[in-house]
C-alpha cells in the first residue's frame, strides 16, 4: 500500500471514530466525504456530505461539495 493511501485509510478511520463519537457535528461528516472521496468511496462521500448539510444546513461550502458530489454521480 502507497503513503497516500495508508495516509488516507488512516484519516478515513480517525474521522469515522469522530462521527461516532458526535454524529451531530457537520466538520466530521465533510471531512469523511472528503476522504472517501479521494478512495474513490463515492457513495460513501456522498452520504457523508449529505449528514454535513443537514446538521449545517446554512453552511455554503458543506452544500458546495453537495452539489459537486451529486453532479458527478449524475455523470457516470
Amino acid at each position: 500500500m502507497n503513503q497516500k493511501v495508508s495516509d488516507l485509510t488512516g484519516a478515513k478511520s480517525a474521522f469515522e471514530k469522530a462521527v461516532e463519537f458526535n454524529s451531530a457535528l457537520a466538520g466530521p461528516h465533510f471531512q469523511l466525504s472528503l476522504v472517501c472521496e479521494e478512495l474513490g468511496e463515492i457513495d460513501y462521500a456522498l452520504s457523508e456530505a449529505k449528514k454535513a448539510v443537514t446538521a449545517a444546513a446554512d453552511n455554503k461550502c458543506f452544500s458546495d461539495r453537495l452539489e459537486k458530489l451529486l453532479k458527478r454521480v449524475a455523470a457516470n
